[in-house]
């Protein structure tokens, strides 16, 4: 795992042959709403990262802080970050590169990232998302320039596990795939 400035975010990107996904007018996006309940934020980070990197590197660059400020973990997110060897500030460093055997770390971030309510992008190194088949079946079967719902299909998958999470409306997270 590494950590990036923005303009190492910026510099990834490139080497991808993509941009920052506001600057793409044609790009599906999908918004996260957080669930409400810890235990269910986890199943949702856990499905996220063991989702979308399918062995390839993922980005996740937090883009949004500060907005629940008294309910944020500061010390939390420093020490899982310091674990890995990395004393910067989140404002310093924004971007955090997951290698594609780190869906557990990826969980971990994405985890405290949404207990924090904080906000931003998860960028695989495909220019497509791998995802399981009841996503990846939604978002091919979409027309250019649609925003989806992600929670609509996050609740689909967990209603065949008997697992339907009541959804909240507050913080989203941006996953994006460029047509």
């Amino acid at each position: 795992m590494r950590f990036y400035t923005k303009d190492e975010c910026e510099e990834w990107l490139g080497g991808q042959g993509r941009v920052k996904p506001d600057a793409i007018p044609e790009i599906h996006r999908a918004h996260v709403h957080y669930p409400t309940t810890v235990g269910r934020i986890f199943y949702l980070a856990h499905w996220i990262g063991s989702s979308l990197m399918y062995r390839s590197p993922a980005l996740v660059w937090i883009t949004e802080w500060g907005i629940w400020g008294s309910g944020e973990n500061w010390h939390l997110y420093y020490k899982l970050r310091q674990s890995y060897g990395d004393l910067r500030l989140l404002h310093e460093a924004p971007g955090h590169l997951f290698l594609g055997h780190e869906s557990e770390d990826l969980t971990s971030f994405l985890q405290i990232a949404m207990l924090n309510g904080w906000g931003g992008y998860i960028l695989t190194q495909a220019d497509y998302l791998n995802a399981s088949s009841v996503m990846t079946h939604t978002l091919t079967s979409l027309p250019p320039k649609v925003d989806l719902d992600f929670s609509k299909i996050y609740a689909r998958s967990l209603a065949r596990s008997n697992i339907l999470p009541k959804l909240c409306d507050s913080g989203s997270w941006a996953i994006n795939r460029h047509l």
